[in-house]
Order: C-alpha cells, then sequence, then structure tokens
C-alpha cells in the first residue's frame, strides 16, 4: 500500500512540475518564404503560455502588418476610404511611415482604394501587398 502510495504521489509530483515546449515552424497564409517564425509554447502545471520568436525585425514587422490588415479589414477600409482615422493611423505606425510623409501616405492609400480593395472579396494579404506598393511610391 505504501508503494503504490509513494508511486502515486511522485507521478502527481512529477505531473505538476513538468514542462514541455514545442516549436512549430509557420508560414503565414500564402507566404511560402517568409523567413523564420516559431511558435513556442509551453506549459506547467496549471500555467501554459506562449511566445512569437521572429528571425528578424522585418518578419516581425511583416507578421504584423499582416495580423492588424487581416485583423481589421473592414474598418481599415472605411479610413483608407477617407484618406485618415484611427486604424489608417495604425498602419502608419506599423509601417513606420515618417511624420513628414504621412499625410502623402493616407492620401495615396485612398487615391488607390479600388487598387487596393478591387472587390468585397479582397483577401488581407492581396490589400498587404497593394499597400506596400503604394507605400513604395512615395
Amino acid at each position: 500500500m505504501k508503494n503504490i502510495l509513494l508511486i502515486t504521489l511522485l507521478s502527481t509530483l512529477f505531473l505538476c512540475t513538468s514542462s514541455f515546449a514545442e516549436r512549430v515552424k509557420y508560414r503565414g497564409p500564402g507566404q511560402p518564404n517568409n523567413g523564420p517564425f516559431y511558435l513556442t509554447t509551453s506549459t506547467n502545471g496549471t500555467t501554459a503560455s506562449s511566445n512569437y520568436t521572429f528571425g528578424d525585425s522585418k518578419n516581425k514587422k511583416q507578421v504584423s502588418l499582416n495580423r492588424f490588415v487581416a485583423d481589421n479589414l473592414n474598418n481599415l477600409s472605411i479610413d483608407i476610404a477617407k484618406g485618415s482615422g484611427e486604424y489608417v493611423e495604425a498602419l502608419a505606425e506599423i509601417k513606420q511611415v515618417s511624420r513628414d510623409k504621412k499625410k502623402l501616405f493616407f492620401s495615396s492609400l485612398k487615391t488607390n482604394f479600388d487598387i487596393i480593395f478591387p472587390s468585397a472579396e479582397v483577401e488581407s494579404l492581396q490589400v498587404v501587398a497593394e499597400i506596400i506598393k503604394i507605400e513604395r511610391k512615395i
């Protein structure tokens, strides 16, 4: 009986203090070569956490941009149509558009609205690609 109790106690202790980590190489949808991006998860007992590790700052910015556009596509389209608003301001921050180029960036987005959003079914990655093209021109 003592052995069973001791084994149970040790097993419980081991399970509560052990941790594991899993690294999964993830490439964004439709982006086969966006660099190393790992999703690392670890748990120990009752605590779970996740950590994003990016290969370099360029990939981190790209992932942030992709996620922002995907999460805010409708609101972003409204602000781009207006040429102003909190979503285009946030977009400019993510893209690190300099203060002196923000007005030109916003007006360029507004002018090219039909190119950025050619249809109601546009994919967020297509929107990102067009925004990048427009930014490079200014």
